[in-house]
């Protein structure tokens, strides 16, 4: 059985399999991580909902920077070497936590400054990645290998939590975030090993590429496939963040569950996150990574309005959330999942890190702006109102989607005949075959 399993798609290659190993490994810490660092701020420096607001924010303004960031300084010849910084970075971060801790040092702006640097790096990282794991695999093989990274994910998302509040008792939550920094060490000796598959012609040079930002930004919005793409995401993260307002509130208050019930109904629906990436694999050979991604995205929103629907006696109400619940968790990882294979197959190398870049942009506005508007229309509509709204908007995001080459079984490359004119150096532009693509 395993030695079918590494013969099967991109297992075959040691590349892959070691890169999923560690990516997994390192997403299980970064998941521990996350329930660890507002721990830490109620248990161990007894701060209050106003403290876990500001990590809350500091995290989001670390991401869009490293957003914005990233697409004017990650370039496809450097991108392993800003994966490897990246996991550095975030390891150092991390393991000082328990360092200040053990000294009787720590403070809350430590934490802040933690959390806003490890989304900062973790930016970097994302638009990175975009370009290297194409490289590490055959083309055909890019859906199949984003396909099982999201199965890790799934398996982080499972076991995380759970890893997190055990291993907090055992020792403290600041050990459990200095283990998310080894995790990262791990992570940067993994990639410091891999080599590439497959050799990329004509890229610019590092220093023209670092130009091309803005122009990759109007460049995004001329495509079809790569605009529907990229619309999509902001309208998933702005109506994830404004149900995101109200959604615990109704649960406990509205529908009336406890806070037992609400933990119970979230670990019975976390077989989604195995479920979706799992048939996203089996899907994504037969249907292709547009319609598998467009179908995600729709059962996303579809399990969304479980929350407002829900209605009846106490075990309706749990039934409908869970069902609708593992419904959001499949569609979400299956969505993701599938929107970075269609960014890495239909962008052309040459402007990959800035679309990518881009797309985060829009990912962390989205999830800054939803929140902002929900809490807003929270003063004077009706939670479930809000809720409907919401689920409303997630169901329609992808629909342009279905009106793009995007739904073709094998999307077609953008098109990209201004790219070379924009990115060659000065004397001409990049022939074909003027060198690897080197990692």
């Amino acid at each position: 059985m395993l030695s079918r399993l590494r013969e099967s798609g991109a297992w075959r290659r040691p590349a892959y399999r070691l890169y999923w190993t560690t990516f997994t490994l390192s997403s299980v810490g970064s998941t521990m991580a996350a329930y660890a660092l507002p721990m830490v701020v109620v248990v161990t420096l007894h701060g209050g909902p106003q403290d876990t607001a500001r990590l809350a924010v500091a995290q989001s303004f670390g991401a869009l920077l490293g957003a914005v960031a990233s697409g004017f300084t990650v370039t496809p010849r450097g991108s392993r070497q800003v994966m490897i910084g990246a996991d550095i970075v975030r390891s150092l971060v991390q393991g000082a936590v328990p360092v200040l801790d053990l000294a009787g040092a720590l403070m809350l702006w430590h934490l802040y400054a933690a959390a806003f640097l490890v989304a900062l790096c973790s930016s970097f990282f994302g638009t990175a990645q975009a370009v290297v794991l194409p490289r590490i695999v055959a083309e055909g093989e890019i859906a199949d290998a984003n396909a099982k990274l999201w199965l890790g994910i799934g398996a982080s998302l499972v076991a995380g939590p759970l890893l997190a509040g055990a291993l907090a008792e055992l020792t403290s939550p600041s050990a459990v975030i200095g283990i998310d920094g080894l995790t990262y060490v791990a992570s940067a000796m993994a990639i410091r090993r891999l080599r590439d598959s497959r050799q990329a012609q004509g890229l610019p040079s590092p220093g023209v590429a670092r130009h091309v930002l803005l122009g990759s930004v109007a460049w995004s919005w001329r495509q079809r496939s790569v605009s529907a793409l990229l619309a999509c995401r902001l309208g998933v993260a702005a109506f994830t963040g404004m149900a995101g307002t109200v959604a615990m509130y109704y649960r406990l208050d509205e529908l009336g569950l406890s806070p037992a019930v609400v933990g119970l109904l979230a670990t019975l629906t976390s077989p989604g996150f195995l479920i979706g990436p799992v048939a996203t694999g089996v899907l994504v050979r037969h249907l292709g990574p547009g319609r598998v991604a467009l179908a995600g995205a729709l059962l996303l929103g579809l399990g969304s309005l479980a929350l407002p629907a829900a209605r009846g006696s106490f075990l309706a109400v749990c039934a409908i959330l869970m069902f609708g619940g593992i419904l959001a968790d499949m569609g979400a990882l299956a969505y993701q999942a599938m929107d970075q294979t269609l960014l890495q197959i239909i962008v052309p190398v040459e402007r990959r890190p800035q679309v990518v870049a881009f797309g985060s942009v829009l990912t962390q506005v989205g999830g800054i702006v939803g929140p902002v508007i929900g809490f807003m229309l929270s003063h004077s509509w009706p939670a479930v109102t809000i809720l409907w709204i919401s689920g409303a908007g997630l169901l329609l995001s992808p629909i342009p989607m279905a009106w793009t080459p995007l739904v073709q079984r094998i999307p077609p490359v953008a098109d990209e005949t201004r790219v070379h004119s924009e990115t060659a150096p000065p004397g001409g532009p990049a022939a074909p075959g003027a060198g690897a693509d080197t990692l």
